[in-house]
């Protein structure tokens, strides 16, 4: 006869009578599966491994800890993170990874990429993927204030800026000095900067058919226009 059990109190051991084989004890009917049970108070499970069968897990905990009870500095696994069961698709994970010191990640199971570094001041992000088709949703802004940061080219190739209408500029262009002049490209005009000369510019034009010419400032145009 099943007998309801209403309290159990003091400490007590419960043990299997067949200490040969390993403890189980089932709470619940197999078929309906509808037992509750509430433990007031603290759970401690001294196993070595905890399997929890539900669809619908809630933690109260707002920080989850791992690899709890290192004793040594460091993962002495070496990993610690996040894993996901993809079924018949390799797993993927975020790890941390204590030989590198760098948090990392993987989206096929094997090839692992970092994700975040700790570095001088507070930049996070020691390095970015290639993206061959990136997107702006707002200004693109280079510098703090105080230090100027360049847009460069990488492999020695041209920058290029390919607007549908125009290329505005709201400040003034700063041409640098180049020496020695370009060469002509068929197809563009060159413009640069230049030591100041009969122009009275200081700005340059490199063509098929004119390499290296000065253009002339408007005041020494009219001189010129005066004289000859």
């Amino acid at each position: 006869m099943t007998q309801l059990v209403k309290r159990i109190s003091g400490p007590y051991t419960l043990e299997s009578a067949n200490v040969s084989v390993p403890t189980l004890f089932t709470i619940g009917g197999a078929v309906s599966d509808n037992a509750i049970v509430t433990i007031n108070g603290n759970l401690v499970v001294t196993g070595s491994q905890t399997t929890i069968n539900s669809n619908n897990l809630a933690v109260t905990d707002n920080i989850i800890s791992l690899n709890v009870g290192e004793t040594r500095a460091g993962v002495t696994a070496g990993l610690s993170g996040i894993e996901v069961a993809r079924g018949t698709l390799a797993n993927v994970s975020i790890l941390w990874n204590e030989t590198t010191q760098k948090w990392t990640l993987t989206n096929n199971g094997s090839t692992f990429a970092t994700i975040a570094t700790i570095t001088a001041g507070d930049h996070f992000i020691s390095a970015v993927v290639e993206d061959p088709n990136p997107h702006l949703g707002g200004n693109l802004v280079t510098g703090n204030g105080t230090s100027q940061y360049n847009i460069t080219s990488l492999s020695n190739t041209n920058l290029i800026l390919n607007p549908d209408i125009y290329l505005q500029v709201e400040k003034p262009i700063q041409l640098a000095h180049v020496s020695p002049p370009p060469t002509s490209v068929v197809g563009y005009t060159l413009v640069h900067g230049g030591n100041v000369a009969g122009g009275a510019s200081g700005v340059y034009i490199t063509t098929e058919v004119e390499i290296n010419q000065e253009l002339i400032a408007k005041r020494r145009a009219i001189v010129y226009s005066l004289i000859f």
